[in-house]
């Protein structure tokens, strides 16, 4: 449990160092929602000259870091005063600054009454010497986390916001009332563990921790090879892809395919040719038209092939050069459906590419090569 407690008073500090707590005694105190818990004891900071420009601007200062904090529980510690002190009025209940001091920290106002009380919590007694006369926290949202004394119903702790409270109980009265208010703010929390006792072994504690290094191992090498295949399925997916994608995202995994098929560098390939892609061997130049297509094979896909076929060896004659070219159409057809469902290419479709010397091929049948 991480406490930041602000205080000036020289016996409550004094106090609370012997029971091992940090107390700031200053305005350099740290961001609040660096605790779990925040206490303010408010006797001194309310009896302040606000006027003076160095202590108004502290004081605006740490107000904020406490009013703007979300993370952290606050509490507002009020003073304990005898009788005689109540009846000479000079008590700061009594005093201006005190209740402009409290209307700056939570904008409402409170009607503060003497009367010593006792309020139980966790089965221990807290004395009190005023309580808040204001009905105004009952009927807050927050109105469960009021605490009234033990006769007469009186208001000794109160909410001002989801995470800010004020009470008139004597928390610093012993080390067993500070702790027993700590767990009551925050029930859930744990004292938390100090970095030493990580240094001590009892029982199996060296045994427990020899088998939790090797099953770490274990893990790490599992990952290893997790992530290995998650590359490779990736890899595959990629290929899986030629399946339903068309145009260019198509185009690029069908050439990467064709280039392993053939062990060519695709990098020969000038893309300025009209075909999508050219493999250029020593005696065979193959023309290779890519289409993802929503439906089957038409004709005029197969013609376009042979119009780039036929461009190809005009190209050559002109050159001098004696290749033999083939034609090779990879498409992808009806490509929103799944494989099994897809309609075999028609006859029409195929004698024309027999009649052209054009090889078609599916991207089924290109992932089974």
């Amino acid at each position: 449990m991480k406490i930041q407690i602000i205080s000036t008073i020289e016996e409550n500090i004094k106090f609370l160092e012997i029971e091992g707590y940090s107390v700031i005694s200053d305005f350099d105190q740290d961001s609040p929602d660096a605790f779990d818990i925040n206490i303010i004891d408010v006797f001194e900071y309310v009896n302040f000259d606000f006027a003076d420009d160095f202590i108004g601007e502290a004081m605006d200062n740490m107000f904020d870091m406490l009013l703007y904090s979300k993370e952290t529980k606050i509490l507002f510690v009020l003073p304990r005063y005898d009788a005689e002190t109540v009846y000479r009025n000079e008590t700061i209940y009594d005093s201006d600054s005190f209740r402009t001091s409290i209307h700056r920290i939570f904008r409402d106002t409170c009607d503060f009454k003497y009367e010593n009380t006792k309020t139980t919590i966790n089965n221990l007694t807290y004395q009190a010497s005023h309580y808040n006369f204001h009905n105004l926290p009952h009927r807050s949202s927050y109105a469960s986390s009021v605490v009234s004394s033990d006769i007469g119903n009186k208001t000794t702790m109160w909410p001002v916001a989801k995470n800010i409270l004020f009470t008139t109980l004597q928390i610093f009265e012993s080390a067993h009332h500070f702790e027993t208010m700590l767990q009551y703010m925050l029930p859930d929390l744990k004292e938390s563990k100090p970095d030493w006792i990580q240094d001590i072994s009892i029982l199996n504690d060296l045994d427990l921790n020899h088998t939790i290094e090797k099953e770490q191992d274990v893990i790490s090498n599992a990952n290893i090879e997790i992530n290995k295949c998650k590359e490779e399925l990736n890899i595959n997916h990629r290929y899986k892809s030629i399946l339903y994608t068309s145009g260019v995202e198509l185009e690029d995994v069908v050439i990467d395919i064709l280039s392993e098929l053939f062990n060519y560098d695709r990098r020969k390939f000038s893309n300025d040719k009209k075909e999508d892609f050219r493999i250029v061997l020593e005696d065979v130049v193959y023309i290779v038209e890519i289409k993802g297509i929503g439906s089957n094979l038409k004709s005029e896909n197969v013609s376009q092939i042979e119009v780039h076929c036929s461009g190809c060896i005009d190209d050559m004659e002109e050159s001098g050069t004696i290749k033999t070219v083939k034609g090779l159409l990879i498409v992808n057809t009806e490509r929103n459906k799944r494989p099994e469902d897809r309609t075999p290419i028609n006859d029409t479709q195929i004698d024309l590419a027999k009649r052209y010397g054009i090889l078609i091929i599916t991207t089924v049948d290109l992932l089974k090569l």
